[in-house]
């Protein structure tokens, strides 16, 4: 919400419907319609709810287990150049340190 009031355009992307449809809602609650129309909702597993011509940059993957994240940053789209990420904790140190080993790598 805070980047789409800063201006930006968001795709917030969700596996489950329930976390989906309870982010849909709140953002309804505070974002403008103008917000809204930059704000974007899909059901889908990581990146490969994206398309080609969303042309992401930024990508933010929190609230997933660090070997999840690491599945998931083997299919990172060519046009992110920036990753924000947040595993959960507690995460088991095999995953937290092959994630450590992809982002120094990369």
């Amino acid at each position: 919400v805070h980047l789409v009031q800063q201006g930006a355009r968001v795709v917030a992307i969700d596996v489950a419907p329930g976390p989906l449809e309870l982010a849909r809602q709140k953002a309804q609650d505070v974002l403008s319609t103008e917000g809204q129309s930059r704000l974007e909702f899909r059901l889908g597993d990581g990146f490969a709810a994206l398309k080609v011509e969303d042309d992401v940059g930024v990508a933010c993957l929190a609230g997933l287990p660090a070997g999840l994240l690491l599945q998931l940053l083997n299919s990172t789209p060519p046009s992110v150049t920036r990753l924000v990420l947040q595993p959960t904790c507690p995460t088991a140190p095999e995953a937290m340190a092959a994630l450590r080993c992809w982002l120094h790598d990369s």
